[in-house]
């Protein structure tokens, strides 16, 4: 599988949603990546 990169907008993008209360099960299906890459 290829490696994606993810601009700096869109991880920002990515822990606002979390920070703001949305779950981080639908986060993580919302942008198709595993509970541990948004841990990190």
């Amino acid at each position: 599988m290829k490696r994606r990169k993810w601009d700096a907008q869109t991880k920002a993008t990515i822990m606002l949603e979390g920070l703001k209360g949305k779950p981080v099960t639908a986060i993580c299906q919302d942008y198709q990546i595993s509970q541990a890459s948004y841990d990190q």
